[in-house]
């Protein structure tokens, strides 16, 4: 994953020595984020990260910001993520989720007066420094914002929608879809396709169709934003050899909170770049069956238990809060509610994890946990010995561990 310094100051102030561009480096491996590479673009930085695989919050400048955020205890400062309002409140388009379980929210809406034509030098340059090629104004804003907050978007020209509607739906068999690539592909019953009244226009997650995309002749288009189920997304690419970086972004797991917000600043900068365009209609946002977050417990005293370490309890609410992390309960005792972007903190330990990243691992030290009894040798012991005694004969080493757990 590319991240640009410049970019990462739209978010957080990096101005001060302790925040230059090999500070933020050295904080970033501090924090998990192992770098790879880093390469100078005109006055910026670009670093390419290795971002674990369960940590999908991260593909994007927000998601890194936050981190740096809870790294220097410092406040983020947030784009506008307002809905901009509609020109009127007709409602022209539809949107009907057949398959909730592969497609639980779809966010969609309007904008029309679009005219296409190449970015402004600022947004082909954030793009192309982080090794995107720019294609036109519409399709690189919806690239900017996958970048900038993580949320893929795909747009669509609404004329070629027939009858003004987004089906979700399986695919039908004896369907294909000529995508964006040029390649026509065979559909299968198991794939989630974005379709019209009659016909799939896209692949949910994974690539959009040729048919329907933006192009010069383009006057109003419709806007996705949506949550798709990860094994849905993985399945749908494998199959199709098509890896995007929608589906890469998709199939780790997406924050489900997030389309709404993805969408509103896209309509927002599409009315600021793009001249004489304004969105129409109200936000269509379907989600049938809303994604409950469950609060998990965590106490000081396995913070403790787990690391050795005494933290105080203001540290351990502001480092979790800083996170995206609702914190509740008393001190010492909390109740946890992880953000929609961070479905892989699921026990105790992983919210100790997330207080120790930004405590310091270096600051846990050497120290044997404490024996409760005496050794003794097991009664297979004698049978095993001359088995091992022939074993580091033969040049073999024996690597006898501690048992940390009961």
């Amino acid at each position: 994953m590319k991240v640009s310094y410049h970019w990462l100051s739209d978010f957080l102030n990096l101005k001060g020595g302790d925040r230059s561009p090999d500070e933020i480096a050295v904080a970033l491996a501090r924090i998990g984020f192992a770098l790879e590479g880093r390469e100078e673009y005109g006055q910026d930085v670009v670093y390419d990260l290795e971002i674990p695989s369960n940590r999908p919050d991260c593909l994007n400048h927000w998601g890194i910001a936050r981190e740096l955020g809870a790294h220097y205890h410092a406040t983020l400062q947030l784009p506008d993520l307002t809905p901009p309002l509609g020109r009127d409140q007709k409602i022209r388009a539809s949107v009907d989720i057949q398959d909730s379980d592969l497609c639980p929210r779809y966010t969609a809406r309007l904008i029309e007066n679009v005219t296409v034509e190449s970015s402004p030098d600022w947004l082909r340059q954030r793009l192309e420094g982080l090794g995107q090629r720019p294609i036109n104004n519409v399709v690189d804003i919806t690239n900017y914002v996958m970048l900038h907050i993580g949320q893929p978007l795909h747009a669509f020209d609404f004329e070629r929608l027939e009858g003004g509607s987004i089906v979700v739906r399986r695919s039908r068999s004896g369907e294909s879809l000529r995508t964006l690539d040029g390649e026509k592909r065979e559909l299968d019953d198991r794939m989630l396709m974005i379709c019209d009244a009659s016909k799939p226009v896209a692949v949910a997650g994974v690539i959009g169709g040729l048919h329907s995309e933006v192009s010069p002749q383009t006057s109003t288009i419709l806007l996705e934003s949506a949550y798709f189920s990860p094994l849905q997304v993985r399945s749908a690419s494998k199959r199709l050899g098509a890896s995007t970086e929608a589906s890469y972004r998709f199939e780790r797991g997406s924050d489900p909170d997030l389309p709404p917000l993805g969408l509103h600043l896209a309509s927002r900068l599409i009315e600021e770049i793009v001249v004489g365009s304004r969105c129409s209609g109200p936000v269509l946002d379907e989600y049938p069956q809303p994604i409950e977050r469950a609060a998990i417990g965590l106490t000081s005293d396995r913070i403790l238990q787990v690391t050795g370490i005494r933290i105080e309890d203001e540290r351990v609410e502001r480092i979790l809060d800083s996170l995206g992390f609702e914190v509740g309960g008393e001190a010492g005792d909390w109740e946890v509610v992880p953000p929609g972007s961070r479905g892989d903190v699921t026990l105790e330990d992983d919210l100790v994890e997330e207080v120790l990243r930004h405590y310091g691992y270096d600051r846990v030290g050497g120290t044997f946990p404490a024996s409760k009894g005496t050794g003794a040798f097991l009664p297979t012991r004698k049978r095993q010995r001359p088995l091992i005694e022939l074993l580091v004969g033969q040049g073999f080493s024996e690597a006898v561990n501690l048992a940390f757990t009961d």
